[in-house]
């Protein structure tokens, strides 16, 4: 079934999307995202997120749905990071120059 046809050529097979195009602009990426989750039905489409935030959350792309689903978002995650690192007498490294501070 093709999702979009002419420039950015995008179909399925039903089991994968396929790109002919290596490089697509966000609007279209949009657009075929769209379409995708209006064929979703509400069950597929909250498995789906689910899934999204157990293998991407960390990732700002993931922040949306985190917050939807009442996990931290990306930043909050980092800001949780860093007081563990602190509490451990951990810095973190941001130069070649600075040492762990063990």
């Amino acid at each position: 079934m093709s999702y979009i046809r002419g420039k950015y050529y995008c179909w399925s097979d039903g089991k994968f999307i396929h790109l002919p195009e290596e490089i697509i602009p966000m609007s279209v990426f949009d657009e075929l995202v769209v379409m995708r989750y209006e064929q979703m039905t509400p069950a597929l489409r909250k498995r789906t997120e689910k899934r999204a935030i157990k293998y991407h959350i960390g990732n700002f792309g993931c922040d949306s749905l985190s917050k939807k689903h009442g996990k931290k978002t990306t930043l909050e995650l980092m800001d949780g990071i860093n007081k563990i690192n602190k509490g451990n007498k951990i810095t973190i490294i941001k130069d070649k120059k600075q040492k762990n501070d063990k």
